[in-house]
């Protein structure tokens, strides 16, 4: 959640650890609620209003630094820092934990040498305008673009939406996880974490149809002539996939040779197949240092 905030929005003081832990309790309280298709309004409305209370707070024109631009303003939904906190944060928190677990826990030793070298590389010349340009650019070799992007095909932020402006019409519903993990478009081991697929596949980020990992594609036309959209995150241009392969390099080179202690979580990590999507996976999941 921090990095989030400090990434978003860099103009705004520190916020105290509690203050974080609160937002980030709230935010995941929100998320599981909007995701189900028969909504609870009345928990979505007290924790929305508790949570939007304390934002008014916290990004108050008398709060926010004279580099600030808005200030939150409730009768403004577009000022809504929610808009980009929560499927930030969300999206950002899954997929830096399943790819740091791939490339650290679930790869061979040579894939695990080869994608944390690329993958620290990259963090250590993140600020490299040159580097940071590569993100946009189609490339012949392994980087960490590939890296993050097969995990984000793998594990996207979302597995599945509803979508929909009219009240009075059936939402859209849109199979992402389903999209992402076809045969057709993935080859013959979608389901396999499997960064050089990109490459031997010509298949480009910004181009693929069938990669929406941020919710980016039009799913129909409503019958008012408007367009279903699925929610795009504003991770896709401010930096989210970047942030990934920063903290993604960071636990690599923290971590070191450390091992996945025996745990309940840990026959699913060393097992075929992906990772468990939920939140809560892997909660129990620790680490220990290696045996002398």
């Amino acid at each position: 959640m921090r990095s989030v905030v400090n990434v978003f929005f860099p103009s705004m003081p520190t916020w105290p650890d509690h203050e974080l832990d609160l937002m980030a309790f709230r935010v995941n309280l929100l998320w599981h609620a909007s995701k189900k298709r028969s909504l609870d309004l009345d928990v979505i409305t007290k924790v929305r209003e508790d949570l939007l209370g304390r934002l008014e707070a916290m990004f108050s024109s008398n709060a926010m630094l004279p580099r600030a631009r808005v200030a939150f303003d409730r009768a403004k939904p577009l000022t809504n820092p929610l808009n980009i906190i929560i499927p930030a944060y969300l999206g950002l928190y899954r997929a830096t934990l399943r790819c740091f677990i791939e490339v650290q826990y679930r790869s061979s030793h040579n894939n695990r040498a080869r994608w944390s070298r690329i993958l620290c590389e990259y963090a250590r010349n993140a600020d490299n305008a040159t580097e940071d340009m590569s993100w946009n650019k189609k490339s012949e070799e392994l980087s960490a673009v590939h890296l993050v992007s097969e995990t984000l095909r793998l594990y996207p932020s979302t597995s599945h939406m509803w979508v929909g402006e009219d009240p009075t019409q059936e939402p859209a519903g849109a199979d992402i996880e389903g999209i992402h993990r076809t045969h057709q478009v993935w080859g013959s081991s979608p389901l396999a974490f499997r960064p050089e697929r990109w490459i031997e596949l010509k298949i480009h980020v910004s181009e693929e149809p069938a990669f929406l990992p941020f919710g980016r594609k039009r799913l129909s036309t409503g019958a008012q002539g408007y367009e279903r959209r699925s929610s795009m995150c504003p991770s896709r241009k401010a930096g989210g996939p970047r942030l990934i392969a920063i903290l993604v390099a960071c636990l690599l080179e923290t971590i070191g040779d450390w091992q996945v202690s025996d745990s309940n979580d840990q026959d699913d990590v060393m097992s075929p197949g992906p990772l468990r999507k939920g939140l809560d996976a892997y909660e129990s999941l620790s680490l220990r240092r290696p045996s002398q």
